[in-house]
């Protein structure tokens, strides 16, 4: 993601950034000197104490008026350690089920904010974004942007800035303008993520911000060039108590068969049913339910399921097969012409009619 930053920040030659200062009262108009000793910024959140607040791009609930906002950014691109154009603000809070995140991005300019409208992981205008090292082993962030016009980026960071955009996990954001600005609502459900079963956790947190017409990027904690990694820069997210990890299930459907008729033949067993039928099924992860039928036909193999506790049936239009967990039951019933099998788990039973392979029968 951050490789377009990297480009223009060569093609800018290191340029200065916009003069224009900071809002008054922002502390972050002070550079930071290129020889200072960088200690990891701590930001702390809290656990939320009022009604959940409403994704909608604007930051009127109860929640938004407790907590810490933090700001005091450095700008990264174009001037390493340089003071930011534009104030930017933070504030987290959770419960048991979801992170959630404010970011407003205040601008002395309202009316050049670009909020460009793109698809998904695809990096247009201005955009701000927060990322979680949440094992806190430096290695692996998992990042949730968005731009000024709402549209959503995610994915997994790993050093020294590697982005991989194929995760999609399930997370909501809203963003929307104000007089000042625009801000950026977020929900990050807690299940979307991956962090250690410790009672009291510390997280890596990185948020940043893109103003688009000055090429720059404003960081909450300090980034630089030279560095071996990002994610070894990565402030301290502290005050995480009691959370809990989340069943973690992905479902993948798919499909993808072929059918081949001809003509019967009599005495001939591969060609008495006229048709030959390859097809398979659609599965899940993450230690719930998978079931995929395999090639039918005449004499053909009925599929297999693996999982533990439930029930699955998968069915490509002629080929199925079913298989329940521990304790479960599986009944299966014959159409003309259609291969299927089942099976049963430990304490339960199955039925099977229709003369298909791969499957055993209980009774």
């Amino acid at each position: 993601m951050r490789l377009l930053f990297i480009i223009s920040f060569i093609l800018l030659g290191g340029a200065s950034a916009d003069s224009s200062p900071v809002p008054a009262g922002d502390s972050a108009v002070n550079a930071i000197p290129a020889d200072s000793v960088l200690v990891p910024r701590v930001y702390n959140t809290a656990r939320l104490a009022t009604i959940r607040p409403s994704i909608d791009g604007v930051l009127d609930d109860s929640c938004w008026s407790t907590g810490v906002w933090a700001g005091d950014f450095t700008q990264w691109y174009p001037k390493e350690k340089g003071r930011p154009s534009q104030l930017t603000e933070l504030k987290i809070l959770y419960d048991d089920d979801n992170l959630y995140v404010a970011i407003r991005a205040h601008d002395n300019e309202p009316g050049k904010i670009l909020p460009f409208a793109g698809r998904r992981d695809e990096q247009v205008g201005d955009c701000v974004g927060v990322c979680f090292d949440s094992y806190h082993d430096h290695r692996t962030g998992f990042e949730f942007d968005v731009t000024a016009a709402g549209q959503k980026m995610d994915l997994v960071l790993t050093n020294p800035m590697n982005p991989d955009v194929n995760w999609n996990p399930v997370w909501y954001a809203k963003t929307g303008m104000e007089d000042s600005g625009w801000v950026a609502e977020m929900q990050i459900p807690l299940n979307q993520l991956r962090f250690s079963d410790e009672e009291n956790q510390v997280w890596g947190l990185h948020c940043w911000r893109w103003i688009d017409r000055l090429k720059e990027e404003d960081d909450w904690e300090v980034q630089e060039q030279n560095s071996p990694g990002m994610l070894y820069l990565f402030g301290h997210l502290k005050g995480l108590e009691g959370l809990r990890k989340g069943l973690h299930v992905e479902l993948m459907p798919y499909g993808l068969g072929s059918l081949n008729t001809f003509g019967k033949e009599r005495g001939n067993p591969f060609k008495e049913s006229g048709r030959s039928w390859f097809g398979t099924g659609g599965q899940t992860t993450g230690g719930a339910t998978s079931a995929s039928s395999g090639p039918g036909g005449q004499g053909g193999t009925g599929g297999q399921t693996t999982f533990s506790g439930g029930s699955a049936v998968a069915d490509a239009g002629v080929d199925r097969a079913a298989s329940d967990g521990s304790g479960g039951s599986a009944t299966t019933v014959a159409d003309a012409g259609v291969d299927r099998a089942a099976s049963g788990g430990s304490g339960g039973g199955a039925t099977t009619d229709g003369g298909g392979s791969g499957g055993t029968a209980g009774t």
